[in-house]
């Protein structure tokens, strides 16, 4: 009778362990195929088509920012948002979109997060740090040679 039940417990034991087993393939799969999908479609949200003929910067942002998340932001005195563009771009990425915008311009852009950051490049030539000689002679107020 005690081996009639051990017997039986054993083999209720071990369906169960082959039921949570399959359960935990399941599991795996369905999140994986999730997730796979999920990523598919944030990178597909970030793709946009713009045709655009002779149409204000500002127009062109309105329309990105329509297809998309992002926002932007600039100032109004270091970017000329009346100028007008001609665009025919299909699924691209923002990115290569303001690339094409701001090909040959004094403008740079920063994406973060949802935000696009559209500045002015300085053109100011930095300072080249390094050596230098200089060759001189010093001298004082009435303009005799110190030592």
């Amino acid at each position: 009778m005690k081996k009639n039940r051990t017997i039986t417990v054993n083999l209720i034991r071990r369906q169960f362990e082959r039921i949570c087993r399959v359960s935990k393939l399941t599991l795996l799969i369905l999140l994986l195929s999730t997730f796979a999908t999920m990523a598919s479609g944030i990178s597909k949200q970030n793709e946009i088509s713009l045709k655009v003929t002779n149409t204000s910067l500002e127009k062109v942002f309105e329309l990105i920012r329509k297809q998309s998340d992002y926002k932007f932001l600039y100032k109004n005195d270091e970017l000329n948002v009346k100028r007008k563009i001609s665009l025919n771009s299909e699924n691209v990425s923002v990115k290569v979109i303001l690339d094409k915008i701001f090909e040959n311009q004094d403008v740079k852009y920063q994406i973060s997060g949802n935000q696009i950051i559209i500045s002015k490049i300085n053109s100011k030539k930095k300072i080249q740090k390094g050596k230098k000689d200089v060759t001189g002679k010093i001298t004082d107020s009435n303009g005799i040679g110190l030592p």
